[in-house]
């Protein structure tokens, strides 16, 4: 066991492993190929505590370590990429910015009731034209469109001096006039997790609802962007193909190529390097060091990477 792992890591994993394999991966075939958004699953893992898991229990939350929440999301993702990526969204976009940047008042009005899986919360930030510029609407944001999603974390203009933008934060709540979303369907992957379309047609947002200072709006949604750890579902997909790749006869030369141009794959993406090392940057994460590779540690752990038998 890696030194950083204890015994409750690894109860928490196998308790979060048991779950996916026996309530997701029974439907996970049929949701996927339906493209549908499943509110009872997203409620099973409220209760089984995969939201919130890094906030302090004062707010609902779970109070447990980084590496714990990236175990759940991994955990999930052996199964389903979905599951994974409605869990990472909604800890990492939706409920981080309130704990990281709002006020107590809005801790305690907001916090609570996502905690639960009853109500998912977006970060509305990519926009039509592709950009991330504030607009009046947005697209293909996460936790948006389903009938559990509460609202979103929006950047939006609140003044314009000398042609200037002033760019703000502000949480804007799913029953205010003029808010509309709308579900995006047949998505090429995660198509299981709920993605939608936000529009907002003269939105009056209170005073109360401003998250952090006037002006601050980029560097709170970077910040938050930042602080969105590596997806682990990425580098999981990868690493069952490659075991199933492992699995075809080695005597066969297509198979041999595919496993070469496999082995190349996982060698242009740093996150195979990252999971390697996933314990210590769940350990440092939390005091903002920062995150650095080696480049001689990254090619000798690669010369040392062989295929199992």
């Amino acid at each position: 066991m890696h030194p950083l792992l204890h015994e409750k890591h690894e109860i928490f994993r196998n308790k979060v492993r048991e779950f996916a394999e026996k309530e997701i991966k029974p439907i996970a075939r049929e949701l996927d190929e339906k493209g549908e958004f499943s509110p009872e699953i997203t409620k099973k893992m409220g209760d089984l505590g995969l939201f919130g898991i890094t906030i302090p229990e004062k707010y609902g939350g779970k109070n447990l370590d980084t590496l714990t929440y990236i175990i759940a999301v991994e955990e999930l993702a052996r199964i389903d990429s979905s599951q994974a990526a409605t869990v990472a969204s909604h800890n990492s976009l939706g409920i981080y910015p309130i704990f990281r940047f709002g006020t107590e008042e809005q801790k305690t009005r907001f916090l609570p009731s996502l905690m639960t899986g009853e109500k998912l919360w977006a970060f509305g930030l990519t926009e039509p034209e592709a950009g991330s510029d504030a607009g009046g609407s947005k697209i293909f944001i996460t936790n948006s469109a389903s009938e559990i999603s509460a609202g979103a974390t929006l950047q939006v203009v609140t003044s314009v001096q000398n042609g200037q933008k002033e760019l703000s934060v502000v949480l804007v709540e799913r029953n205010t006039e003029g808010y509309k979303t709308e579900r995006i369907c047949n998505k090429m992957m995660w198509r299981a997790a709920d993605t939608g379309k936000l529009s907002f047609t003269n939105c009056s947002i209170p005073e109360e609802n401003l998250m952090g200072e006037r002006g601050q709006g980029s560097r709170i949604m970077l910040e938050t962007l930042a602080g969105y750890l590596l997806p682990p579902w990425d580098w999981v997909w990868r690493r069952e193909h490659l075991n199933r790749l492992c699995n075809i006869q080695q005597k066969d030369i297509n198979s041999a190529n595919l496993l070469i141009g496999f082995k190349a794959l996982l060698s242009s993406w740093p996150i195979w390097i990252l999971r390697l090392n996933l314990p210590e940057i769940c350990c440092i994460k939390p005091v903002g060091k920062k995150i650095t590779i080696n480049p001689s540690e990254k090619r000798q752990l690669w010369q040392n990477f062989t295929v199992p038998k």
